[in-house]
């Protein structure tokens, strides 16, 4: 069969010199296929090293034993070229924290809250008592109430007619220990407000000058007047001795609204004591252990005093002195004062005597008064001799 079939492609060749090649060119692929039609072929390469002789030359065979004939092979069947397969990166991981940050806190917004601005009743951390309180006037000029001098706005004034010793009053609504009284002077004819005293009272009846200004003042003037010692009030009295307008911008009271009036505790029992004199070993101790049995006894001198420290300062309402049950007599034109210092001691009140034996002497003092010292002193050359001296206040 292999010899036919060389025969039959040895015949097609010939036939393909003689008519189409003279000058011993090689055929192509498309003039084989016109020598040879309707036969399959398979494209599989097979060396052939038989040499054919033409008219002008010598083809090699093994270039047409590249179509080799195989009457059962079929055509190569290709399978199409595979599409490139895009590889799938996959994303890297986040790296895993176990502690992962917290998110940053949402802003809180304030939208639509209203804020207030904050009026200046604030000094030194202490409160403004006067904010808001009833007021009183001698007279009023046009709508300028006393209502214009506690709200806290020293852009606005209260105004009294023109008058001999116009006054404004404010009603702090109870008791409470004032230090100080702060004045805001009108920015307009600020020389009005001269010759003014400054009264703190329990009650209108029991009012006690806390200071006094002298002036000229300026317009829009900041004056200060510190109560000495502080006092205890509820009415705070702001006049002017004169015949004039009476007009401020605001009044602002300071001091310590927790105070209490009435304290039923004994302030000086088992305090420190000093005397200006001791006889034999009756010192002061002896008058504020609160035993009225015994006593403490000075020498006889000019002046002499008995000096108690409470230790801190407190509000003293009262101070009550029980006398020697022998020789009363001898305590007369005593002297109590109270003061927040030796050097800053302030009369509380008076006992003219003489004292009976065993007699209980009370000294209030009127509006009561802030005090660490406790001080009682005869004004006279004596004796001074006491079974106990007790301190009430809050």
């Amino acid at each position: 069969m292999l010899v036919d079939w060389l025969s039959v492609l040895f015949g097609a060749l010939c036939v393909y010199l003689q008519t189409s090649i003279s000058d011993g060119a090689l055929p192509n692929k498309r003039q084989m296929d016109q020598l040879i039609k309707g036969v399959k072929w398979n494209w599989e390469h097979q060396k052939t090293y038989a040499v054919v002789k033409s008219g002008s030359g010598y083809i090699d065979v093994d270039v047409v034993s590249k179509y080799r004939l195989d009457g059962r092979s079929k055509l190569p069947t290709t399978k199409p070229p595979r599409p490139p397969t895009k590889k799938t990166v996959k994303p890297p991981r986040p790296p895993t924290n176990k502690n992962p940050p917290k998110p940053p806190p949402r802003p809180t917004t304030n939208k639509n809250k209203k804020i207030n601005p904050r009026p200046p009743t604030q000094v030194g951390g202490s409160k403004n008592l006067a904010l808001g309180k009833k007021t009183y006037m001698s007279s009023v000029y046009g709508r300028f109430g006393g209502q214009y001098c506690v709200n806290g706005n020293t852009k606005d004034f209260c105004h009294s007619r023109y008058q001999s010793n116009p006054w404004l009053r404010i009603d702090l609504g109870a008791v409470y220990n004032v230090d100080k009284v702060v004045i805001y002077n009108r920015k307009g004819q600020g020389g009005r407000f001269r010759n003014a005293f400054i009264h703190v009272g329990v009650s209108l009846n029991r009012l006690r000058k806390c200071g006094y200004f002298r002036g000229p003042g300026r317009n829009g003037q900041k004056i200060t007047i510190k109560c000495p010692g502080g006092m205890k009030g509820r009415f705070i009295q702001i006049q002017v001795r004169a015949k004039t307008f009476l007009h401020l911008d605001d009044v602002q009271v300071f001091g310590n609204p927790g105070a209490k009036v009435g304290g039923s505790k004994n302030l000086a029992l088992g305090k420190k004591t000093y005397m200006s004199s001791v006889y034999g070993s009756f010192r002061g101790h002896y008058c504020v252990n609160g035993n009225t049995k015994d006593f403490c006894h000075t020498r006889t001198q000019r002046n002499p005093w008995l000096r108690i420290d409470l230790g801190a300062v407190n509000n003293v309402d009262k101070v009550v002195i029980y006398n020697r049950n022998v020789q009363g007599g001898r305590f007369r034109n005593a002297f109590i004062h109270v003061g927040v210092s030796i050097n800053r001691l302030r009369k509380c009140g008076y006992f003219r005597g003489p004292g009976k034996n065993s007699q209980k002497i009370t000294i209030k003092c009127p509006g009561g008064m802030k005090g660490r010292f406790i001080q009682i002193q005869a004004r006279a050359k004596t004796i001074l001799q006491l079974a106990d001296v007790q301190v009430f206040g809050g």
